[in-house]
């Protein structure tokens, strides 16, 4: 993980941490998380890993809270489409940018 910094992305309109977000052999993302914004730890990487286990899908994936994105983005890079939504606009923003940076915004649509 690496210290603090701002970014410029759109909707990052308050200080942004960078931090890898990585699964043990599944995969490794970059990813820009505000600090009202709850960042991925041990729980996210053993969700992943879980949803890595059951071994089902690809399909739908509905994400409540999606925070910084990270589960979604996780979930799209297996194919799955994620419809994911946050209470927090700045929440909202930041998964929106992290899933454009993964190249994923395609399949990972976010809302408010």
């Amino acid at each position: 993980m690496s210290g603090g910094s701002r970014s410029s992305e759109p909707g990052f309109s308050r200080p942004s941490r960078k931090l890898s977000f990585e699964v043990e052999d599944l995969g490794y993302w970059d990813i820009l998380v505000p600090h009202t914004v709850y960042p991925p730890r041990e729980d996210t990487n053993l969700l992943a890993r879980a949803l890595k286990t059951i071994d089902v899908g690809p399909g739908l994936a509905v994400e409540i809270g999606c925070g910084s994105g990270a589960i979604s983005i996780f979930l799209a890079s297996l194919g799955w489409r994620v419809e994911a939504c946050d209470v927090n606009p700045i929440a909202v923003a930041a998964a929106r940018g992290n899933a454009q940076a993964a190249g994923l915004s395609d399949i990972i649509s976010i809302e408010e």
